[in-house]
């Protein structure tokens, strides 16, 4: 159930599958998810957990690479992160208030699998 003073520009995610998860052989998928509203502060830490899955349970398979976006651009460089597991990068947002309303892409893909999780930056 949405709340009427949800105002992000990201959906809340309603633990349906999207179309941000592709698949491999048809039976392993990927999801990143984050505790919370799809929000990272400026200034502020957000983790992120990727799991994987073969037929709706969840399976051991190797991590991949994360990497960080805005508007197609690489966005690394504005963020400091850290692994507290295998599978979590903890990120740090670090860009100014330039930033803020836009939409930062979470993506980690290993192997044929890509998934994808969006977050909008707001003001801390």
């Amino acid at each position: 159930m949405w709340a009427d003073y949800f105002q992000s520009s990201v959906v809340p995610d309603d633990g349906v599958p999207s179309d941000s998860t592709t698949t491999l052989f048809s039976s392993i998928t990927s999801r990143i998810t984050a505790p919370g509203n799809p929000q990272i502060k400026v200034g502020s830490y957000k983790t992120f957990t990727l799991t994987f899955y073969a037929d709706d349970s969840p399976v051991d398979h190797e991590i991949g690479e994360w990497s960080f976006t805005i508007d197609g651009i690489d966005a690394s460089d504005l963020l400091t992160l850290s692994y507290p597991a295998p599978n979590k990068v903890k990120a740090k947002f670090n860009g100014g208030d330039e930033y803020i309303g836009k939409i930062l892409h979470v993506i980690n893909t290993s192997e044929e699998i890509v998934s994808a999780f969006d977050v909008e930056i707001i003001a801390l």
